[in-house]
């Protein structure tokens, strides 16, 4: 196979179906490192711990439920969320009355380090880790106890689909939990297994505590893999009992009902497998039509077959193959299980690592470099025993191997596939090579490559403490310049044992939207040579630009999904753009998504604001069905530096919380002067005839209810324009008076005034006068050009019912006059 014309597409892909790289924070930003420690019994508790990595200080630790044991924690696709994985402790011998939810994931608010509910799983407690595919922002999730998978929609942590019943034979019971039946291939027909009253072991045997390294075991460890999507639709189901692989396929559809979609799986084949496998290696390779991956064999030494690397191809007719494989050399029944593999940053080499208990002294472990051109070992690394996950730094040409059954991780040349050195983190560890896990896979490097942070163990009994409690962890923080350990957290949890996750805690800037809104924006934090910065979807924005780009335009459509008050759902379409205000690209739009500068020198002016609209166009079928239906709900936009948009210093989000009403109807002015505006009666719900105007969008000083009174003449108010000028970039106050005015030639009143014309049947005012206020602008710059737009909000008296309501929006380009 030629790797050449593939790695760009291939590393694209990667990135997008994989955790890394997945999230981002900003200059404010907090990277936090979260770990879980499973705690040892009934008598102590599992703890979930928050590290702020930056500081190397402890954020947060929170005890867990004893009767709940902990397996992994991994982050809810692109929200602030977190997932923990657990799952019953059966030794803890009761189980609290409110709590059914045998089965689930709990939700963590990251921020906050909270729990927030749960998500009851359709079979079985879930494994550690979670696969999240960023095409279609759904999280994978494989059962510990059945070889099923789930599919979780993380914005809503609902689940979605489940292979638990995609043969369709799934049956209800009494207790109210489902019962799948599995299709298990017999010769060459199919048979129906009820998974509860099979009696092959495929149902795993919770033995409650696996920190001892048998966590992925074959007796005792869980019946999946690790998750793995495919495609966009496509993903692996590991049976690690039967020896297969699984190919599903996400469907999804309309609602008969017309709100949402369904989602449902279909099996499209099986392939066995010579051993349990435990993961796919995170490369994707679609340049031929044909998918092939990767994936890590165990290996059996019972039945003295080696760990091996396997190529699995997926035709066009979605069968999935083995191709090929490559064996790792040494005596298979004295080595130990593999379970981890990596590409390399050239996308041609993948490190694959293994073990050998020895019989005559130390436990050895080795990296093997694998080619995938023709699948051969080039390269044997000498590492450390449970050789496991390699870590690339590609700025740096190092990687580091996590031994995880050893004292120390190895520092290995990328370009020459040779080991640099040892360096020892877990000093003073007294139960070295008894095969328990010592070292986190868990690993983090910061953005400018400078460091390299993970945990181990390090057991020691320090009655110098200052509670005399022992030190059972570490969290360390790696300098790859030297190669030596910079700093050490101590910690009484075990933190190493379990998977973990680093997360971006980003900022949170939070905007409250009636109407169209106008954000100012600050330059974000640099972490390349360009300053520039754009928007891409968050949660609830459906059809938002997903990627950045260097390119021009106008501006950027894209819908969200916002409620009534009976909680009926509404598709509400926005349009927004990015404005760059300075000189000769004074009031540049461009899409949100766009990170182009103004070109003008020296100096490049950013984008600097975000203005977003109701689509007056795509919404008139709601404006003609649900005129003053009050909406709301929320969506958020993510925001990042151009070009390094997974950089963790370089994000932030943008919530906003729509409370909107639907308009009536919507009349659009242009306004190069004073203006006069016909207004026509508004439609009659209540006895009164009369109506009148309120503020809206940049109407600083207008009244917002109505009043009954024909005292005043005129209503002042001001609006912030904009020189439309290229040496002049400023923004003005400027100053109004309006009036609403009856053509029987009744006298002036106040914009808010819905008294009316008495001269004749009671007449309402039918003109809207707007005027620039003269006396107030004397201080505006006379010949500059201004402009922007405001509107005013007309209701109908007394109730100001939303039903009957109008928006008039005024586009102002106007010349001040000479005073």
């Amino acid at each position: 196979m030629k790797t050449k014309n593939i790695l760009l597409s291939m590393v694209v892909l990667a990135g997008s179906l994989s955790w890394g790289g997945a999230s981002a924070s900003s200059s404010h930003a907090e990277m936090r490192a979260y770990y879980v420690d499973p705690g040892s019994s009934v008598y102590q508790s599992g703890k979930i711990i928050a590290i702020d990595v930056a500081k190397m200080k402890v954020y947060k630790s929170i005890d867990y439920p004893e009767y709940r044991n902990l397996s992994g924690i991994n982050k809810a696709g692109e929200t602030k969320n977190l997932y923990v994985s657990d799952y019953l402790n059966r030794s803890a011998g009761y189980l609290p009355a409110s709590d059914h939810k045998q089965n689930s994931i709990q939700i963590m608010d990251a921020r906050s380090v909270s729990f927030k509910g749960s998500i009851e799983l359709p079979e079985s407690p879930a494994i550690s880790p979670m696969a999240y595919n960023t095409h279609n922002k759904y999280v994978l999730v494989a059962a510990k106890n059945k070889a099923i998978s789930s599919i979780i929609d993380p914005s809503t942590n609902k689940v979605l689909a489940s292979t638990a019943g995609s043969t369709g034979a799934i049956t209800h019971r009494a207790d109210n939990h489902y019962h799948p039946v599995l299709e298990m291939e017999i010769d060459d027909g199919f048979e129906a297994v009820d998974y509860r009253y099979y009696s092959d072991g495929l149902e795993t045997v919770d033995h409650g505590d696996y920190s001892d390294g048998s966590l992925f075991d074959l007796q005792n460890g869980p019946s999946s893999g690790a998750p793995f999507w495919f495609t966009r639709d496509t993903f692996a189901v590991i049976d690690r009992k039967r020896h297969s692989i699984s190919l599903y396929k996400m469907k999804q559809k309309a609602k008969s009902n017309g709100r949402g979609v369904k989602t449902s799986v279909e099996f499209l084949s099986k392939v066995k497998t010579p051993t349990p496998v435990h993961s796919f290696v995170n490369i994707r390779d679609n340049s031929k039509g044909t998918g092939t991956y990767y994936a890590v064999a165990e290996g059996l030494p019972k039945d003295n077959i080696p760990p091996m690397l396997l190529e699995i191809t997926i035709n066009g007719g979605n069968k999935i193959h083995i191709k090929r494989t490559q064996s790792l050399p040494g005596d298979p029944k004295n080595m130990e299980s593999s379970y981890y593999a990596d590409v390399h940053p050239d996308g041609k080499h993948i490190y694959i690592g293994s073990s050998t208990k020895s019989t005559k002294g130390a436990n050895v472990g080795y990296m093997h470099v694998i080619n995938r051109d023709n699948m051969k070992i080039v390269s044997t690394i000498k590492t450390g025993f449970g050789s496991a996950r390699t870590t690339f730094i590609p700025k740096r040409g190092l990687a580091i191997v996590t031994n995880t059954k050893d004292s120390f991780v190895t520092v290995i040349d990328t370009k020459t596939h040779k080991k640099i050195k040892d360096v020892d983190v877990t000093s003073r560890v007294t139960n070295k090579g008894e095969g328990k896990i010592l070292q986190s896979v868990t690993t983090f490097v910061d953005s400018d490559q400078e460091y390299f942070y993970s945990s181990a163990a390090y057991f020691v009994n320090y009655n110098g403490h200052a509670e005399g409690r022992p030190i059972n962890s570490i969290f360390y923080k790696l300098n790859l310049k030297d190669l030596e350990i910079h700093n050490k957290l101590p910690l009484e949890e075990h933190i190493y044992e379990l998977e973990g996750v680093f997360a971006p805690i980003s900022p949170v800037i939070s905007h409250t939207m009636k109407g169209e809104i106008s954000v100012a924006l600050k330059p974000i934090k640099r972490t390349t040579g360009d300053r520039s910065s754009a928007f891409v979807g968050g949660s609830n924005t459906i059809g938002a630009p997903t990627k950045m780009i260097w390119g021009v335009g106008v501006f950027t459509r894209f819908a969200v999904e916002l409620k009534d008050k009976d909680g009926k759902p509404h598709k509400v379409h926005l349009v927004a753009n990015l404005r760059i205000d300075g000189k000769r690209c004074w009031g540049m739009k461009i899409p949100i998504n766009s990170a182009i500068t103004c070109a003008n020198k020296p100096k490049n002016k950013l984008a600097n604001k975000l203005h977003i609209a109701f689509d007056s166009t795509l919404n008139k079928d709601l404006v003609k069905n649900f005129a003053g239906t009050r909406l709301m709900g929320n969506f958020s936009l993510k925001r990042s530096q151009w070009k390094n948009a997974g950089h963790a210093l370089s994000s932030e989000m943008h919530e906003f919380a729509v409370d909107w009403i639907v308009p009536a109807k919507i009349v659009n002015y242009p306004m190069n002067g004073d203006i006069s505006v016909g207004i026509k009666p508004i439609k009659r719900t209540t006895g009164h005839k009369s109506s009148a105007f309120v503020g809206g969008f940049n109407t600083i000083g207008v009244p917002t209810k109505m009043v009954w009174a024909s005292s005043a003449v005129s209503t002042k108010f001001s609006v912030i324009l904009h020189v439309h000028d290229k040496h002049n970039s400023a923004a003005y106050k400027v100053h109004l008076v309006a009036d609403i005015t009856s053509k029987l030639g009744c006298g002036r009143m106040i914009i808010n005034s819905a008294a009316t014309c008495s001269k004749r049947y009671e007449e309402p005012y039918n003109g809207l006068d707007i005027s620039f206020d003269k006396a107030l602008n004397k201080s505006l710059p006379s010949g500059i050009t201004l402009k922007g737009h405001f509107s005013l909000k007309r209701l109908q008296w007394p109730h100001m019912n939303t039903t009957n309501l109008e928006m008039h929006n005024f586009e102002v380009n106007w010349k001040v006059p000479p005073h």
